[in-house]
């Protein structure tokens, strides 16, 4: 059995289901369960959606995420500052409206 076909077995036997989808990455047959589809060759989770406005939702929300998550770990290296400058806090000020607006466009 090739390296391929382990890992998916390795899935199916945890109760994945194989699909007839295939990676867009590597080429292999995705794996389904509780909704979610994986492929066990790239290791990591796939999106499969019916319409491209669906794909589009799902690159923004998913884009909006990835912004957030930057701009917290952005604040959280200058409050690691023990002297903060006008500058630091003109930055946070800048930072905390942008995540603001991001978290405002996502509801």
């Amino acid at each position: 059995m090739s390296d391929r076909e382990q890992k998916i077995s390795s899935f199916m036997k945890r109760g994945w289901v194989l699909t007839d989808i295939e990676c867009p990455s590597c080429g292999s047959p995705l794996l389904r369960k509780e909704g979610k589809f994986y492929c066990a060759v790239c290791n990591r989770e796939a999106l499969v959606v019916d319409s491209f406005d669906e794909y589009i939702k799902a690159m923004e929300s998913q884009t909006r995420s990835e912004l957030k998550l930057r701009i917290v770990n952005e604040i959280r290296k200058i409050l690691e500052v023990s002297n903060l400058n006008m500058e630091d806090i003109e930055k946070l000020e800048k930072l905390i409206k942008i995540l603001n607006m991001a978290s405002q466009s996502s509801s």
